[in-house]
């Protein structure tokens, strides 16, 4: 059946618990000093570098505050979700603290601040842009909507800036040819909100450092980049960066935002859509496959649909699944595939092994795209990947170059043994092996019963293992996961595409089961019983019978238009279809 009257995906739920949260609680790490006629605004390690015109992920939607409900339309996340969920914005704590201020002020200063005047910014049409921090996590926002109710409050709040303690004034914008105060507003402990507004237009910061920088260093040195000053300096308010909040409160011009502009988004309509740039879901490794630019959930008010922005003259070789599912084991938790600039991984290689030469000439043979799967007899940190090169007689040729790599930069120096555990080379008919022995706290296999246990570092190791099978290439730090897959090449193990149907087409294929089983032994073994029993009732009570719920939906696979990075040029938003398994 297909998911758009049922559970469109799991992907669009996470992605709404993440943002959500993210968009209610802000920690800020910096004071401003209130503006008086003649004092300027001190900022202190505050800076927060971000691009206004890249956000990591995008929420457009008509009416914010139903995005948690309209995220449990989808069944599965119904059935797996609490009822805190749809429920978020109530009892958030930081908005619980914001309406104690704001009530402050009210009373204080003789304010018409109504009671539902935060109700009232939830349910205007509104574009939240998300950036990362330091910890990766989205920590800093930009709020944008158009609300009169709301600027008319603004404005009164910037006559009282220089009389309260919480509120002050840090700058100031010029907006089609007018001027706007720009004010910081603290509230609860160690948050503020960076606010302006321009005729009905209001946008709200997470952090003024996203305002901030430094002046360019006095110095000819190239290598010096312009947001590392070569002495000592104070972040100030950058030019550019007021230029484009001016430009995002500016009513001269009807144009979409800039961040909405790069991504291609059309005008907004009904409902929500949510989106995520690949620079952010691949954790920064999105230079290994630029085609895929933004995953994109889109829902108008009846289903949820998803698009994917890829851009084919970055991959011109297209996106053919059909040979890696042919040698991946079945049964994965997940598994899925991605048109790799192998160009890209080519030159990381030959940085980290740049004396052969033969490095870089392998790197032009091996053939995109690439598979990574995971499977729940083995663990979260320890996928198979799948590669293939032109021909098995360019295997062949440039097998020993990859086994010289695997060598160089695979291990660890084991303190216990003195060294690095060599690697063990073989040859069979089958393929050509290498593997070596590294310990780890969480590696994927007991020692006790082994050997060399006397020799490692920690209790458990990860038996490292790279294969070339025919024209294959496998990879995983559980060797059983790159013999597995060689078994399937010889026809002794099933392979995923048995029984698939159009396995060209297909991107990825979960299985819910597996995932939820995988999922579950990792989380109960990063909670030690002794160490952590708050938290470990906490996810037996909580998560555990979620996941219970995931387990019992059938394997679900995500497919690929037929025009995907194979027909079409340019940079394009296109369709997925995601279909469970029917019985």
């Amino acid at each position: 059946m297909t998911l758009s009257k049922s559970m469109k995906w799991l992907c669009a739920g996470l992605l709404g618990i993440s943002l959500l949260g993210v968009a209610g609680v802000v920690a800020l790490r910096y004071q401003a000093s209130t503006l008086g006629s003649q004092s300027s605004p001190t900022f202190a390690n505050t800076l927060v570098p971000i691009d206004f015109r890249h956000p990591d992920a995008l929420i457009l939607s008509e009416q914010l505050s139903r995005l948690p409900q309209d995220l449990l339309k989808i069944p599965l996340l119904k059935a797996t979700l609490t009822e805190e969920f749809a429920f978020y914005y109530e009892e958030q704590e930081g908005r619980l603290s914001l309406m104690g201020t704001l009530r402050r002020l009210a009373y204080e200063h003789d304010l018409r601040l109504s009671d539902t005047l935060i109700q009232q910014v939830l349910d205007s049409p509104a574009e939240l842009a998300l950036w990362r921090g330091s910890d990766g996590k989205l920590n800093h926002w930009m709020l944008s909507l158009e609300q009169n109710l709301v600027t008319r409050a603004l404005q009164g709040l910037a006559k009282i800036a220089l009389h309260d303690s919480q509120l002050s004034q840090i700058g100031e914008l010029q907006v089609d040819g007018e001027t706007e105060p720009l004010l910081q507003l603290a509230y609860g402990y160690q948050r503020h909100l960076v606010l302006a507004s321009h005729g009905s237009r209001l946008v709200i910061l997470s952090d003024a450092g996203m305002l901030l920088g430094y002046d360019k260093p006095a110095t000819s040195d190239a290598a010096t980049a312009e947001n590392e000053p070569t002495e000592y300096q104070e972040p100030k308010l950058l030019d550019s960066q007021l230029a484009f909040l001016a430009s995002a409160l500016s009513t001269s011009q009807q144009q979409p935002s800039a961040a909405r502009q790069e991504l291609l988004l059309p005008e907004p309509t009904k409902g929500h859509s949510l989106i995520l740039s690949t620079h952010f879901l691949s954790f920064g490794y999105q230079r290994f496959f630029p085609s895929l630019q933004a995953l994109r959930f889109d829902f108008d008010g009846q289903h949820w649909n998803s698009q994917l922005l890829a851009d084919e003259s970055l991959q011109p070789w297209g996106w053919d699944n059909q040979l890696l599912w042919q040698a991946a084991p079945t049964a994965p938790a997940l598994c899925q595939s991605l048109p790799l600039d192998w160009s890209a991984a080519g030159k990381l290689a030959q940085q980290l092994n740049p004396e052969d030469g033969a490095l870089s000439a392998a790197f032009t043979r091996l053939q995109a795209p690439v598979a990574v799967c995971w499977y729940d007899k083995s663990r979260l940190s320890t996928p198979l990947f799948i590669a293939r090169f032109s021909d098995a007689a360019s295997a062949d040729k440039f097998a020993a170059p990859l086994g010289a790599l695997f060598n160089r930069v695979i291990g660890a120096y084991e303190y216990v043994r003195g060294e690095r555990f060599p690697v063990e080379e073989e040859d069979t008919e089958q393929a050509h092996y290498w593997s070596r022995v590294v310990s780890a706290r969480y590696g994927s296999q007991l020692a006790a019963k082994e050997p060399f246990k006397d020799e490692l570092s920690a209790a458990r190791y990860f038996p490292v293992k790279l294969a070339v099978a025919d024209e294959y290439l496998f990879f995983s730090p559980d060797g059983s996961l790159v013999e597995q897959a060689v078994a399937v090449r010889q026809k002794q193990y099933p392979a995923l595409a048995d029984g698939m149907k159009d396995a060209n087409l297909v991107v990825a294929r979960i299985t819910p089961a597996a995932l939820a089983g995988l999922l579950e032994r990792e989380m109960y073994a990063s909670l030690p019983g002794q160490l952590e029993p708050l938290f470990r009732n906490a996810a037996k009570h909580y998560l555990a019978p979620r996941l219970k719920t995931l387990a019992g939906y059938p394997p679900l696979t995500i497919r690929r238009p037929d025009s995907l990075l194979s027909l079409k040029t340019g940079r394009q938003w296109q369709p997925l279809d995601w279909q469970f398994d029917t019985p």
